[in-house]
């Protein structure tokens, strides 16, 4: 199975690779928030073909039993184009998964303590390569998985 899904994700690489433009801006595919460039994945942006790659690489945990303990909420932009993570605690939330109705992953780097971040859904892909934003279906649950385990946040709702 696992086989499957590493074929999966070359497959999808490379397909995306022969579409995919370099992001110019340095903010695109990062995820922005209270710590601005420092709260990016890595010291440039990652190209679409990246974050599809890691999508196929990564697996929803369904084998984990979501916890509602963190205090994160997320709040969907009303055409959505974004995903806003606040993080209510007093510890930041380091090396984090965000997962969108189970299918949907960014890795994100970290959600500073008593702040947020903005994830773009164009960011968003899934093992099959396709991002969030190019279907139609709506945000319904929003989770974040760390290494202590995986978390359902408040809502989604909408601005």
């Amino acid at each position: 199975m696992s086989t499957l899904r590493y074929g999966t994700a070359v497959l999808a690489a490379g397909l995306l690779a022969g579409c995919a433009a370099q992001n110019s801006d340095t903010n695109k595919g990062a995820a922005d928030g209270a710590n601005g460039p420092a709260a990016r994945m890595t010291a440039d942006a990652p190209t679409s073909t990246e974050m599809a790659a890691y999508a196929g690489a990564h697996v929803f945990p369904s084998n984990l039993a979501p916890s509602s303990d963190l205090r994160a909420a997320a709040l969907v932009t009303p055409d959505r184009s974004a995903i806003k993570v606040y993080n209510f605690s007093s510890q930041p939330l380091r090396d984090v998964e965000l997962w969108v109705n189970g299918a949907y992953v960014q890795r994100v780097n970290g959600i500073p303590a008593s702040g947020s971040v903005t994830i773009r859904t164009t960011n968003l892909y899934n093992g099959l390569g396709r991002n969030f934003a190019s279907q139609s279906e709506p945000v319904s649950r929003v989770q974040i998985r760390n290494s202590q385990g995986l978390y359902n946040l408040l809502g989604p709702a909408s601005e």
